[in-house]
C-alpha cells in the first residue's frame, strides 16, 4: 500500500513554504499528514527531493496523479515533477526515520511539516502519538535531544506559512 510519494526534481532553491505554495492549487483537500523536503548540510538549498504522506492511498494516489509530470512554479528551466512510491511508507515510519537521522550529529535538516486531521501539529504531540519503538534508542532518548532543537511546527512558532488546505481553527 503506498501512502508516502517522493517528489524528484523540486528545484534546489525551494523551501517548505515554497513547496507548499507551490502544490497548493493541487492538493487542496488532501490528506497529506507529513510533508519534508530534507536540506543538504554541505550545500545551501534543498536535495532535490521532497516527501508527502497521505492519510490514504486513495489520496496518495490522487496527489501522485495531480503532481506527476507538473512543471514547478517560479523555476522555468527545472525539471517536471517526477513522483515514485517512497521506500519509507506511511506517517508513524517516516517520522521514526526523521527523528532518527536528526539525532546524528551534523544533521542540518528542518523539520518536517506534521499534521493530524489536516491541523498542524508539534513534534512532541507527534512523538506522544506514535506508539512505536525506534531500533536506535527510545522515543524518549531522541526526542529528548530534539525537543530542544525543534520546539514546535505549529503556527506562531518558527514554521512557516501553511497552505490553505491545512486547517488551522
Amino acid at each position: 500500500m503506498v501512502l508516502t510519494l517522493m517528489l524528484r526534481c523540486v528545484p534546489r532553491h525551494f523551501t517548505l513554504q515554497d513547496l507548499l505554495g507551490d502544490l497548493d492549487p493541487v492538493l487542496p483537500t488532501m490528506d497529506v499528514n507529513f510533508v519534508h523536503l530534507p536540506q543538504d548540510a554541505r550545500r545551501s538549498g534543498n536535495i532535490t527531493l521532497a516527501f508527502l504522506s497521505f492519510e490514504s492511498q486513495e489520496a496518495a494516489s490522487r496527489a501522485a496523479i495531480a503532481c506527476s509530470g507538473r512543471k514547478w512554479s517560479g523555476s522555468p528551466g527545472s525539471p517536471a515533477c517526477l513522483v515514485t512510491a517512497a521506500r519509507i511508507q506511511g506517517f508513524e515510519e517516516n517520522l521514526a526515520h526523521y527523528l532518527r537521522r536528526a539525532a546524528r550529529p551534523g544533521h542540518g535538516g528542518g523539520p518536517p511539516l506534521l499534521l493530524r486531521g489536516g491541523r498542524p501539529m508539534s513534534l512532541q504531540d507527534a512523538v506522544a502519538a506514535m506508539g512505536v519503538s525506534l531500533p536506535t534508542g527510545s522515543v524518549a532518548a531522541v526526542s529528548q535531544q530534539l525537543l530542544p532543537k525543534y520546539p514546535t511546527l505549529v503556527p506562531g512558532a518558527e514554521c512557516v506559512p501553511l497552505p490553505r488546505w491545512v486547517r488551522t481553527g
